[in-house]
């Protein structure tokens, strides 16, 4: 298969351009700076085209590149949020759209988990379009992933939970603890790991969370349910919360 990876410098980017070149596929990878000529001329023999790029340029890259995409040529992108990218890879691409989430991310290759989340494409489905999904779920396997379909807003709904409520709380924390100096002579040493913990989240990649968060359309739904949790804190009813918490560890 001839594969293009838009930000093939990237983490992300360089680690699926080599597990795809080392299985055998044809590999061309493109990133900034280039000339528009340099982009298209990457993009025009593709069977796949893998988007490693940040979700807010998403429109503004599919937009750049329609006309000069095969209609048969899969689109995919690897964002924490799933809804927009494939909106914005539609708009400009009716041919197949796939969206993925290594849910693993660069630092942690271990977690071979990605998520693959099909396009209206594939909405009426045939032998050609069965025949591509399976292809797709195949050349992660190939890689070393474990593979699973869901839907782009199953997806955006869990990652906002997982992902994006515990960076919010995070952030909302620390924010709140390090306006008050009256603190420091009692930090204990759970409060350390947590700040340890939170750290990269908070200090190296809080522009990223904040995009990813800002990107999915389900953020401020989950927060708005976690903040009817924080009420039955402070109306005292903890032993209620304690009691649903406690369903994670039966």
């Amino acid at each position: 298969m001839r594969i293009t990876v838009i930000g093939c410098n990237g983490k992300m980017g360089h680690t699926f351009f080599q597990k795809f070149q080392e299985i055998g596929h044809t590999l061309t990878g493109i990133d900034l700076p280039f000339s528009e000529e340099e982009l298209f001329a990457s993009v025009t023999d593709a069977e796949l085209i893998l988007f490693c790029i940040p979700a807010k340029t998403m429109e503004e890259m599919c937009k750049k590149l329609e006309g000069y995409i095969s209609p048969t040529c899969i689109l995919m992108d690897v964002t924490s949020v799933k809804v927009l990218p494939i909106k914005s890879m539609e708009k400009h691409h009716k041919g197949p759209v796939i969206g993925t989430h290594p849910l693993f991310g660069p630092r942690s290759l271990d977690y071979k988990k990605i998520c693959l989340c099909l396009g209206s494409y594939f909405a009426e489905m045939d032998e050609q379009k069965e025949k591509m999904k399976e292809n797709i779920f195949n050349l992660f396997v190939q890689i070393g992933c474990e593979p699973f379909y869901a839907t782009a807003d199953i997806h955006d709904k869990a990652m906002a939970a997982l992902q994006g409520l515990n960076f919010v709380t995070n952030v909302a924390y620390f924010a709140l603890t390090a306006n008050m100096p009256e603190l420091k002579e009692f930090l204990t040493p759970s409060f350390m790991r947590r700040l340890e913990s939170g750290k990269v989240t908070v200090v190296e990649d809080g522009d990223l969370f904040t995009g990813i968060f800002e990107a999915n359309p389900y953020s401020q739904d989950i927060v708005r349910q976690y903040r009817s949790f924080l009420n039955v804190a402070a109306g005292g009813d903890m032993d209620v919360l304690v009691h649903l918490a406690q369903k994670w560890f039966q």
